[in-house]
């Protein structure tokens, strides 16, 4: 039985696109309700030690944005946020050392000023 370089390419791109690596990515999103651009590093939902960022990204004031990372079969993206220059949500770090939080996939992350001229996270799943 003879196959052609067209019928081998045709299979193999089939069986990629069904492989656990393509389905294991994972999305998030964060809206963000301060008069403030949030910033946030983006890591793989494998990178305990959080060492090299996927993405850096960035939400403007008012807006709400969605992101997604290589969960690598984790269900999850490991982010760090910031605003004026200085970390936020630091009460949500519960990942690489207590420098980033675990957000789960399909998870929204709204940011919001708490009152006393801070900002609280909130994250609903």
């Amino acid at each position: 039985m003879k196959y052609s370089i067209i019928s081998i390419s045709v299979l193999l791109c089939s069986a990629a696109a069904v492989s656990p690596l393509a389905e294991a990515s994972s999305r998030f999103t964060l809206e963000n309700d301060i008069d403030a651009k949030v910033k946030m590093y983006i890591y793989s939902g494998d990178d305990k030690a959080c060492l090299v960022e996927q993405k850096t990204k960035s939400v403007p004031a008012g807006k709400t944005r969605s992101f997604g990372c290589a969960g690598q079969g984790k269900n999850q993206c490991r982010v760090t946020l910031f605003a004026d220059g200085g970390g936020i949500c630091k009460g949500k770090l519960d990942s690489c050392g207590g420098n980033a939080m675990r957000v789960k996939d399909k998870t929204t992350i709204t940011v919001a000023h708490n009152g006393s001229g801070g900002y609280r996270c909130l994250i609903s799943e």
